[in-house]
């Protein structure tokens, strides 16, 4: 079985949309985004080492688990809207996942909190989503 990610499919479903771009204008990042980089932006960061379950004594599918969430330094309201944006288009939508077969895509729970760095707030909204590949 593929040892591929589901990292870069996940990335192209963010990035590949307007209405996100228009919301994100800094960008979809997997870690932190480059110095320089314009807020608000999207965060994608995997949680820990996929689960590999088992099926019948051989491999059945991987859950690569994934905080997604926006990252505004003008306001609450601003992140919640792009948080919205994403949860449409990660959860239970289809992803490519090259060299994998895509499973699902589910959300688990919530993502935020405010963030004070030099006198400047910064909002992350967003949420923990299970990517499931076979």
């Amino acid at each position: 079985m593929s040892r591929a990610t589901p990292r870069k499919a996940v990335l192209l479903a963010l990035e590949a949309d307007v209405t996100l771009n228009a919301l994100a204008s800094g960008g979809a990042w997997y870690g932190p985004a480059d110095d320089g980089t314009a807020f608000p932006i999207v965060s994608v960061a995997q949680r820990g080492s996929p689960r590999r379950d088992y099926t019948q004594g051989a491999d059945g599918y991987d859950v690569y688990t994934y905080i997604v969430k926006a990252i505004t330094s003008r306001d609450a309201d601003g992140a919640e809207a792009i948080a919205a944006r994403i949860h449409t288009l990660l959860h239970r939508q289809p992803l490519t996942v090259t060299g994998r077969t895509h499973m699902a895509t589910l959300y688990q729970t919530n993502v935020s909190y405010p963030e004070t760095i030099d006198g400047v707030t910064y909002w992350h909204e967003g949420g923990v989503y299970d990517v499931w590949v076979s």
